[in-house]
């Protein structure tokens, strides 16, 4: 169960989506991996435990350990795993109701943004995302244009009153 009430959630989301108006983005995609959680965890209270390299029978190996949110400006949030074992967990700490896994997780998050009618896509995290999952977006979501971004860590910033609350406590059991 998380620490963070729903309405924390709540708050963040609005935040996100005020961000998103100003800058002209119909959506963001957050992406975060077993090492840098923070964006997707920040809106949806999920992140992966584990990375690695798994054998699959189309392919040699592919890489594992990764997740991400899209939050369109309207409409449903939603979270994806590469992580199939993890789907149980994924679902019980997802603040959203649309949780699953997907061992493609670029080309559904295409299809997803695709299905919306999103046409300008922020993604955070550039540097991180893999190109084989942009590949999977552009194939999938031909007519989006997908902007590199740094929205959600400009919202994560500026920090709520229950984000400072926790860092107060931080640095006292620090202190101590």
């Amino acid at each position: 169960m998380s620490l963070i009430p729903a309405e924390e959630f709540d708050q963040r989301l609005r935040k996100t989506r005020a961000a998103l108006e100003q800058e002209g983005f119909d959506g963001v995609i957050a992406y975060s991996t077993a090492k840098t959680q923070a964006n997707v965890r920040w809106l949806s209270d999920y992140f992966v435990r584990f990375a690695g390299w798994q054998h699959v029978e189309a392919s040699d190996y592919i890489m594992f350990g990764s997740c991400a949110c899209l939050v369109p400006l309207g409409g449903e949030p939603l979270v994806r795993s590469d992580l199939p074992w993890d789907n149980h967990r994924l679902a019980l700490l997802s603040h959203y109701p649309d949780a699953d896994c997907t061992m493609e997780l670029g080309a559904e998050l295409g299809r997803q943004v695709k299905a919306r009618g999103l046409e300008r896509v922020a993604i955070d995290n550039w540097l991180l995302f893999p190109a084989e999952y942009y590949f999977g977006l552009t194939r999938e979501a031909p007519g989006t244009e997908f902007v590199p971004s740094r929205i959600l860590s400009e919202c994560r910033r500026v920090k709520s009153p229950l984000e400072i609350d926790f860092h107060r406590k931080a640095e006292q059991v620090a202190d101590a």
